[in-house]
């Protein structure tokens, strides 16, 4: 692996972005992307992958305090994006973690290349369509009352709650992009790519798919959808969680990618 080149601002210029970006551990690379709330509360997760391997943490153009170039307005972007941060690391047999919103960027990314991607663990992916026209599959994200939305994506509401009051006037701007960056990314359609599902089968890593056992947010058949579409793949439950089990389950969470990797090398051809 390549160096991240920090600036003044403590930021990294990857692709020609200043991104904000964290670093924890040692070893394998462990890519995580985050949900549209950004990385917020992940933090315990990010401890947890630490243990198993070198976690590189992104925070995608536009979100948080990463800037947002002028042409990016796709989730295309954002896949290119992955990639070229990948390359320029010069990362291989990545892990590449992604939740939610950051699942659909890291499912996008892999029907893209997997060149250098080893593992897949998508936790409630975004991105596509599964049921008839006229079902809602994914809860309104800005048409419904910040507390209906929180009972919906969490098992335990309170494990939700972001502690807006506690934080400094820069990180409550940041969480602000955030929620600006997943409406321009993912308005129209609404949080989903029409072609997405046709090119999952180009996925050809180990890939799990897991899913809060009581996420109201995203409709299981969604989830079980996702993971029938890609070649191999392993749908999951992760029991006590909502639609961002990385948040209220970590160490469970953070499990899966540890199975992933275990079950990848043992099917590996032994070298000569």
């Amino acid at each position: 692996m390549k160096p991240i080149i920090r600036q003044d601002d403590g930021r990294a210029l990857i692709a020609g972005v200043n991104i904000e970006i964290v670093e924890a551990g040692s070893g394998d690379p462990i890519v995580f992307l985050h949900p549209g709330i950004g990385q917020v509360l992940a933090e315990p997760f990010l401890e947890e992958l630490a243990k198993q391997g070198h976690v590189i943490a992104p925070v995608l153009p536009g979100f948080g305090h990463s800037d947002l170039p002028a042409d990016f307005s796709k989730i295309d972007d954002l896949a290119q994006f992955v990639l070229a941060l990948l390359k320029e690391l010069d990362l291989t047999g990545v892990t590449l973690v992604g939740a939610s919103f950051g699942g659909w960027v890291a499912a996008e990314a892999a029907i893209r290349s997997t060149a250098r991607i080893g593992n897949l663990v998508l936790l409630g992916p975004l991105g596509i369509k599964s049921g008839a026209p006229d079902e809602r599959e994914i809860a309104d994200i800005w048409g419904l009352p910040k507390a209906t939305l929180r009972e919906l994506q969490f098992s335990d509401p309170e494990k939700g709650a972001i502690p807006y009051h506690a934080m400094d006037e820069s990180d409550v701007e940041g969480a602000v992009r955030s929620s600006e960056a997943e409406a321009l990314f993912g308005w129209n359609p609404y949080m989903r790519n029409p072609v997405l599902a046709r090119w999952l089968g180009a996925i050809d890593v180990p890939t799990i798919v897991g899913r809060g056992a009581d996420d109201r947010f995203l409709n299981p058949a969604n989830s079980a959808a996702f993971a029938a579409a890609i070649p191999g793949a392993e749908l999951r439950e992760i029991a006590g969680a909502g639609h961002f089990p990385h948040i209220e389950q970590p160490e469970a969470t953070a499990a899966l990618v540890k199975d992933l990797s275990a079950t990848a090398a043992t099917a590996a051809p032994a070298s000569a």
